[in-house]
C-alpha cells in the first residue's frame, strides 16, 4: 500500500504524489471509501486526482533507481515479448499493460519498436501504434523522473540502442 508523501505510477495518470488519504475526498464522494488524493508530477496547475484507495487502477510505488538505471543502460538486451499465436497478440499486450511493471512495460517497448521498424505500414497497425504510444510514453517518464534526465534524452537513447527511429 502507498503511503502519504510516496511518488507512484498510476496507470491512467501517470507520476503524482499522494497529497492525501482522505474519506472525505470530494462532495457526492462515498464517505465509507478511503481515497487517495494524487498531484500529477506533469502538471503546473493544482489539479487533484481522486481514486478510492481499493481501486483497480493501478496505483504502484516507482521502481527503484538501480531497475530503472539497468533498463535505461540496457534496454537492447531486454528480453522481447514472444507471441507465439498472433490471435493472442492483443491480448498479452494488455496484460503486460495491466501489469503495470516497468520492465515488462520496457520488454513491450522495445519488441513493438523492432516489430515496427521491420514491418511495412500497412502490417503495423493503428492499435499497435497505440500500445507505442502509451508504452513509449509510460516508460520514459518513470525513467527520466527516476532518473532526473530529461524525456527526449530517454527516448532517443532508448530509440539508438535499437538503431530505430524516433
Amino acid at each position: 500500500m502507498v503511503k502519504l508523501g510516496d511518488i507512484v505510477f498510476v496507470q491512467t495518470k501517470g507520476i503524482c504524489e499522494v497529497c492525501n488519504i482522505t474519506k472525505n475526498a470530494f462532495v457526492g464522494a462515498d464517505k465509507s471509501k478511503e481515497y487517495y488524493v494524487l498531484k500529477p508530477i506533469d502538471t503546473s496547475n493544482n489539479m487533484m486526482v481522486y481514486f478510492p484507495v481499493d481501486t483497480k487502477v493501478n496505483i504502484r510505488k516507482l521502481s527503484s533507481k538501480s531497475k530503472a538505471e539497468n533498463i535505461y543502460k540496457n534496454f537492447s538486451e531486454l528480453d522481447d515479448v514472444v507471441v507465439d499465436n498472433e490471435d493472442e497478440r492483443f491480448k498479452i499486450y494488455a496484460q503486460i499493460v495491466q501489469g503495470g511493471e516497468l520492465e515488462n512495460w520496457a520488454k513491450l517497448l522495445k519488441t513493438m519498436l523492432i516489430r515496427k521498424s521491420k514491418s511495412n505500414k500497412k502490417q503495423f497497425n493503428f492499435q499497435e501504434q497505440k500500445y507505442i504510444n502509451t508504452m513509449l510514453s509510460c516508460v520514459v517518464s518513470e525513467l527520466a523522473y527516476i532518473l532526473g534526465k530529461d524525456k527526449q534524452e530517454i527516448k532517443s537513447s532508448l530509440c539508438e540502442q535499437l538503431s530505430v527511429s524516433e
